[in-house]
């Protein structure tokens, strides 16, 4: 008998365009919910890739002033008893060990912050 009356319902004008307002809200807001979640997602994405590339070369400028600092023998950066110094820029940590073996100066450079850690080795031959 439900059945019957869904039926009836579907071949009156009335009911049937009701029904079909209603399924086209539910399809245009599931819709909408989905774009909004995908351009979320994406800017987050987008965000997280500047960090990573502002990290990159970060610890690429921080090789770049330790081997400036060695060939000019200004010696303006300070190393601990470790051969590690670091500098800071924004909300970025930058870290230079210095590692000294045979004739060769081997700089690790790394780059940090909470989100992003990137790294870069650099091998001088003195």
């Amino acid at each position: 008998m439900k059945k019957l009356f869904i039926l009836e319902m579907l071949h009156d004008k009335k009911g049937s365009s009701l029904i079909f307002a209603v399924f086209l809200l539910v399809i245009f807001g599931f819709i909408g919910v989905t774009l909004v979640t995908i351009l979320s997602n994406q800017s987050i994405s987008s965000s997280e890739e500047l960090l990573s590339t502002k990290a990159f070369y970060l610890a690429e400028t921080g090789c770049e002033i330790a081997i400036a600092d060695n060939q000019t023998g200004t010696n303006e950066l300070i190393y601990d008893g470790n051969n590690k110094t670091s500098l800071t820029y924004n909300n970025f940590t930058v870290e230079i060990i210095r590692k000294i073996k045979d004739n060769v100066t081997i700089y690790e450079c790394v780059a940090y912050n909470d989100l992003v850690k990137r790294k870069i080795k650099v091998k001088i031959q003195n």
